[in-house]
């Protein structure tokens, strides 16, 4: 009898390794908090787009929304939370809102931003008040951002206090002038009582202005919302075009 069972055992312990092996994967869990440094990638493809594509239930959630013309939302990753990445160019923390993809060198109008925070030796996942949105990624191209307050985004037009400076502003034409106004936001510029900068802090239901300028190839104002800070990291954004401009040039 003993050994009876002791052959029942071994196989069902092969067979439970051989089902284990054989299982399809699962999707990524959301809200699965993830340590700094967690690698994504050995993960399939489907896998990735699942971890930046928001839910079906935040598509239904934001339903009368999404309904409204070139209106969107998407899901972004800090950076320094998947590093080690994923196979995504630029690995999520990315957005062109031009060109409606993640991978970066498309134009990218904005960047999540995160630090590293060391306790010791030790790297610990850093919090939402830890986030920045950048914009200005590459080569001479800059941009401006502004924080709203808690203004509904549907509401927001090129017209709305804190937006209109956005909508006339006019951007430089030459690589020298490029590279002063990129200073100039780096550190901020105040009119009438807003704000404009490179950068501005990631706070949830706070609704956001953008200009990004990306020469020879686009020149775009956005408006976007947080919509909620997920515990895995990453970040939901609504987001809305309010105007494109004409293809900035640089005279070389």
């Amino acid at each position: 009898m003993s050994n009876k069972r002791f052959l029942h055992a071994a196989l069902t312990s092969a067979l439970a390794i051989l089902f284990h092996t054989s299982a399809p994967a699962q999707s990524v869990n959301q809200s699965k908090p993830i340590k700094v440094g967690d690698s994504l990638s050995k993960q399939p493809g489907k896998k990735e787009k699942l971890s930046l594509v928001p839910t079906r239930e935040d598509k239904a959630a934001f339903a009368e929304f999404l309904k409204r013309p070139q209106t969107g939302m998407i899901r972004l990753l800090p950076r320094i939370l998947y590093r080690s990445g994923l196979k995504i160019s630029g690995g999520g923390p990315y957005y062109s809102f031009d060109c409606l993809t993640y991978e970066y060198g498309y134009g990218s109008d904005i960047e999540l931003q995160a630090p590293l925070i060391l306790v010791g030796h030790v790297s610990v996942p850093p919090t939402i008040a830890d986030y920045s949105f950048v914009t200005g990624l590459a080569g001479a191209d800059y941009g401006l951002i502004a924080m709203l307050g808690d203004a509904p985004i549907e509401k927001v037009t090129p017209e709305s206090d804190g937006v209109r400076f956005l909508a006339d502003y006019r951007p430089a034409t030459t690589g020298a002038r490029a590279r002063a106004e990129f200073e100039r936001f780096r550190g901020g510029v105040i009119n009438n009582g807003h704000k404009y900068a490179r950068s501005a802090p990631v706070i949830v239901n706070q609704t956001y202005a953008l200009r990004s300028i990306i020469y020879d190839r686009s020149d775009v104002l956005v408006a976007f919302r947080v919509a909620r800070e997920e515990s895995n990291g990453s970040v939901l954004i609504l987001w809305k075009m309010l105007k494109r401009f004409l293809s900035p040039q640089l005279i070389r």
